[in-house]
C-alpha cells in the first residue's frame, strides 16, 4: 500500500486516463493492416484481446483510486466551511453556475432606449437592481476563491491509502 494526498492520488488518476487515451490512440491506427493484391497480408503489432485486458485493467484501477478518494472526501472536512470536501465539490459547482448567471445579469444596462424604424421609442428596464447584481457576482467570486483554496488545501494535506 502506498500513502498519497488526494492531489496526487487525482494525478495518479489523470495518467492512466492518459495511458487508457493512448492505448485507444494506438488501437485507431493500428486495428487494421493495409496491403497490396499479390502481397503477403503485414502480420503488425496490434491485438484485440489484448488491448480488450489492458483497458479492462487501467478502468479497474481508475475505479479503485476513485472509491477510495470518494469514500476520504465524505470524511474530510473543509476548514472554514461546515461541509465534507465531497459537499465542498457540489457546492462549488453550484456557486459556479449561479456565479454565470448572477454575472449576466451584472452585465445588463439598467436602463436602455431605442428608436424603431418608424420613430417610436422604446423603454427597456430592468426589473432589478443592477448594481445589487454586480455586488452579488464579487461576493459570488470572493467566496468561489475562498473555497477553492480550502478545497485545495484539503487535497494537499489529507492522504489515503492506495
Amino acid at each position: 500500500m502506498k500513502k498519497v494526498c488526494h492531489k496526487e492520488a487525482m494525478k495518479i488518476i489523470s495518467e492512466l486516463n492518459d495511458k487508457k487515451t493512448r492505448l485507444i490512440n494506438t488501437e485507431l491506427r493500428e486495428k487494421t493492416v493495409r496491403y497490396r493484391d499479390g502481397e503477403s497480408r503485414p502480420t503488425g503489432g496490434y491485438s484485440y484481446q489484448k488491448t480488450r485486458d489492458e483497458i479492462k485493467k487501467l478502468d479497474a484501477e481508475i475505479r479503485r483510486i476513485k472509491h477510495v478518494l470518494a469514500k476520504a472526501n465524505c470524511a474530510v472536512m473543509l476548514d472554514g466551511f461546515d461541509m465534507t470536501l465531497g459537499e465542498g465539490l457540489v457546492y462549488l459547482a453550484q456557486l459556479t453556475q449561479e456565479h454565470e448567471r448572477i454575472d449576466a445579469l451584472a452585465n445588463e444596462m439598467q436602463t436602455f432606449v431605442s428608436i424603431t424604424a418608424n420613430g417610436v421609442t422604446i423603454h427597456n428596464d430592468c426589473m432589478y437592481d443592477v448594481k445589487k447584481a454586480e455586488a452579488d457576482a464579487a461576493a459570488l467570486n470572493s467566496e468561489i476563491g475562498r473555497l477553492q483554496v480550502a478545497i485545495d488545501r484539503a487535497n494537499l494535506v489529507n492522504y489515503i491509502e492506495l
